[in-house]
């Protein structure tokens, strides 16, 4: 928190205006223009970059792998509880939702396929036999 004796940054912004900013302790200037921490805030920003990517979250909400239905199905629900509590991105959870009607549908495909198949095998066999 910020206290009386804590002074706005002195840095002005990319429009040319002061910044809002409170300075951090012992500095004239907030993290983002403080001349002295510019390496330390490429290197938050990094950080921060990664830790927030849809593919990083996306691979945090799947921690174990998808080997089958049910891992997946658990994934989703777990997916779908943090969305409920609001500690997950939309965005990414439609995404994943949206892979997983794909791999639903390829699935579906699949035995369709094979079910007509073996259908088409059991008609032909019928067909082999005397009347």
């Amino acid at each position: 928190m910020h206290g009386p004796t804590q002074a706005q940054c002195t840095g002005i912004t990319k429009t040319g205006s002061r910044c809002k900013s409170w300075a951090l302790p012992e500095s004239a200037y907030c993290l983002t223009h403080d001349p002295n921490r510019v390496t330390d805030l490429a290197e938050y920003r990094r950080r921060g970059g990664k830790g927030k990517s849809h593919e990083a979250r996306a691979r945090k909400a799947m921690t174990g792998g998808l080997k089958d239905v049910s891992v997946a199905q658990a994934v989703l629900l777990r997916v779908l509880a943090r969305l409920y509590r609001g500690d997950f991105d939309p965005g990414v959870a439609t995404a994943m939702a949206s892979v997983a009607r794909a791999i639903n549908d390829l699935a579906k495909t699949g035995a369709q396929a094979e079910f007509e198949e073996r259908l088409g095998r059991i008609e032909r066999d019928l067909a082999e036999v005397p009347a």
